[in-house]
């Protein structure tokens, strides 16, 4: 119903390679934004090892999604679809 395996991985891999993308971009704004906040880990290195790593990753990213363009859709989608339940879920969470 989904397609061939191949397909589901290729997918798949677009889904985690954005995953890692987010990350570390979210790591980069939230340590520049609060900088004096408790750490639960080191980033050695930080800032030039973590935007190495961020710029690496989007260039796979983009190198994946040009390869297979239906993957980087499908992907565009889902993320898409999955918006108004999340919006739904933090509203909700706020109200509690």
């Amino acid at each position: 119903m989904s397609g061939t395996f191949e397909q589901i991985v290729a997918l798949s891999a677009v889904l985690f390679l954005v995953c890692y993308v987010s990350s570390y971009a979210a790591m980069i704004a939230l340590r520049w934004r609060e900088p004096g906040a408790t750490r639960p880990y080191r980033a050695p290195g930080f800032p030039l090892t973590t935007g190495v790593v961020l710029i690496g990753s989007a260039l796979f990213l983009a190198a994946a999604v040009i390869e297979d363009p239906r993957s980087g859709v499908t992907a565009t989608l889902l993320i898409g679809l999955c918006w108004p339940l999340y919006s739904w879920m933090s509203r909700r969470r706020a109200r509690t």
